[in-house]
């Protein structure tokens, strides 16, 4: 998993000290984000967090659920790009299209090398002007 976060963000990421070891085995490094029962579903290392950036190392243990044992639509309120390392993931993608809901079920994504769970991606997310406006 190290190697694999470490190239990625090598590619993805290059303005950004190289990942070390100690920073990815580090227990304070890490957040825990627990589903409704407490259990950790995902784990992030953020490596750079600021107005005009956020860059992040996601483990995914288990898929997101957003507070219920089904799948519920939700949105992201800002931009980002995510690069797959490891393993892939799944998700139902819903477009308004004037009154009517557009759903493409099943969509599936793959890291280039597909290995088994858990997924591990790269999360870059800039900022839009008026979210640094509102953080400032």
């Amino acid at each position: 998993m190290y190697e694999a976060a470490s190239a990625g963000l090598a590619a993805q990421a290059p303005e950004l000290a190289a990942l070390t070891w100690e920073q990815f085995t580090s227990p304070d490094d890490w957040w825990l984000i627990p589903d409704d029962s407490g259990s950790p579903y995902k784990a992030e290392l953020v490596l750079r967090q600021g107005i005009d950036r956020t860059v992040k190392v996601n483990l995914w243990n288990a898929p997101d659920r957003c507070g219920d044992a089904a799948p519920k639509p939700h949105s992201h309120p800002w931009a980002f790009t995510t690069h797959i390392l490891t393993g892939g993931y799944g998700e139902n993608r819903y477009t308004l299209a004037g009154d009517q809901v557009d759903a493409q079920l099943g969509v599936t994504h793959l890291g280039a090398a597909s290995t088994p769970s858990p997924t591990a991606t790269i999360t870059k997310s800039p900022r839009s002007t008026s979210q640094a406006a509102r953080s400032a």
